[in-house]
């Protein structure tokens, strides 16, 4: 059985790293979102559970918003974003099967 703090200890751990993907996120319109890393899904599957969209205004607080978002469906062992101009670069690791 897990104790208690080792569980409170990894959900520091994730909110950590889930901070440090997004971290520094200078506040930019998004133009256009691109996805990589797909293996099995498609990008219509990833932009539907992206609560971020084209003409949105997004910061440090929204990536993390949507780092979360893509983590909580269960399908994505890794996801970070990045920004190319004002493009939203969306990278993810699907889950293995």
């Amino acid at each position: 059985m897990i104790s208690q703090n080792l569980m409170r200890l990894c959900g520091a751990a994730l909110l950590l790293l889930l901070s440090l993907q997004a971290w520094g996120f200078d506040e930019f319109r998004i133009s256009g979102i691109e996805v990589t890393g797909l293996q099995r899904l498609e990008e219509g599957t990833v932009l539907t559970y992206l609560p971020i969209a084209p003409g949105d205004r997004i910061d440090t607080e929204g990536a993390q918003r949507g780092i979360r978002a893509l983590y909580d469906t269960g399908l994505f062992e890794d996801v970070s974003l990045a920004r190319e101009g004002n493009v939203l670069i969306v990278q993810v690791a699907e889950r293995p099967e």
